[in-house]
């Protein structure tokens, strides 16, 4: 007599297949975060064009001359960022000055974001910050070779193309930790370097070009409009002198 095959899935089949269930998604859990993390991180090389082809126009219309910060006639801080405002065209808003990825820049804002956090120093911890020397021409002098009173203009710049204009900027709790270690938890209280990054001299102060998007590849942006992804440990082994530094006009 020939034996009825019962409807259904047995018990083992109906386990191994919410096993199989669980481990695809498992898979498609990392795949979905991976393409999240790249579209965040094509978002922020974006940004970091955007801004740099900004500050290409202002020194057009400017003698050259790039969007130091200075001080006001009442006497209140106007940042390099403000001064890009009029070149970003509809995109004038803190969302190109804020990576997709920064957590903590976006929890320390909320939408609308006010004029004020692009105009005063070191109100909003930023997500990029411009290269070591750049933090130099936005005080207005330059330590070496000589000092430069007043604006530095692009032209002075010998390798545009190979010279950082803004990186990816963080302030790691443990500086001392390999770059694919650090966390980030606070950027305060040293605001005045909040618009700021010393890649490579990040041991003589907590900003650095920051590791955001994975590994220890800092997303940047150079003075000739191009964005691209650099090595952390690129720009360490690479220090002023340097034929390859990125981050130092005299090459």
């Amino acid at each position: 007599m020939k034996r009825k095959t019962p409807d259904g899935f047995t018990l083992v089949e109906l386990l191994a297949t919410i096993a199989i269930i669980g481990v695809l998604s498992g898979i498609l859990i990392v795949v979905i975060g991976r393409a999240r993390d790249k579209a965040k991180s094509t978002q922020c090389l974006s940004n970091l064009r955007q801004i740099t082809l900004a500050m290409i126009a202002y020194t057009g219309e400017n003698k050259g001359r790039l969007p130091a910060q200075q001080t006001t006639v009442d006497g209140q801080p106007f940042t390099w960022r403000a001064r890009l405002l009029p070149y970003l065209g509809d995109n004038k808003s803190m969302e190109v000055f804020l990576c997709p990825a920064d957590d903590i820049g976006r929890a320390s804002i909320s939408p609308p974001y006010d004029m004020a956090y692009i105009t005063r120093t070191g109100v909003m911890p930023a997500s990029y910050g411009p290269a070591v020397v750049w933090y130099y021409i936005s005080s207005g002098t330059l330590p070496y070779p000589g000092a430069y009173t007043g604006e530095y203009r692009i032209n002075t710049i010998a390798k545009p193309a190979s010279t950082l204009f803004v990186t990816d900027t963080g302030r790691p709790a443990n500086i001392s930790l390999p770059p694919e270690q650090w966390t980030e938890t606070s950027r305060f209280p040293t605001t005045q370097f909040s618009e700021s990054v010393m890649p490579s001299v990040y041991y003589s102060n907590a900003w650095t070009a920051y590791p955001r998007h994975g590994g220890d590849k800092v997303n940047s942006a150079f003075f000739d409009g191009h964005a691209a992804v650099v090595s952390i440990q690129e720009l360490r082994d690479n220090t002023p002198g340097n034929p390859n530094c990125l981050y130092w006009p005299y090459r």
